[in-house]
């Protein structure tokens, strides 16, 4: 077993996610990732890959927020339907 990291997804998509942690692993780590939607049963498992870190300056476009950014890969048919079914409910409408 690896590392375990606790986060707050603050932000998703299809492709990734940006999650606010305390602890921000490199660039380049493979992450399991263990996401719990709302109204959903059991938690889906994801793999990623760490894309960027952000450091919780006060610079930059994340309000200070440490965390890292995230890009999902092999994102399994189920895990893919739920997720575009979670984002596409919580859209914004402008």
């Amino acid at each position: 077993g690896g590392e375990h990291i606790t986060g707050e997804t603050l932000n998703v998509g299809l492709g990734g996610l940006f999650a606010a942690t305390r602890e921000t692993p490199p660039v380049g780590q493979r992450l399991s990732l263990h996401l719990t939607l709302p109204r959903w049963d059991e938690s889906l498992v994801v793999d990623g890959e760490v894309r960027w870190v952000h450091a919780g300056e006060d610079s930059g476009d994340r309000n200070g927020v440490r965390g890292v950014g995230v890009k999902f890969v092999k994102l399994h048919l189920y895990v893919a339907a739920a997720l575009d079914n979670f984002v596409r409910s919580h859209a914004r409408v402008r």
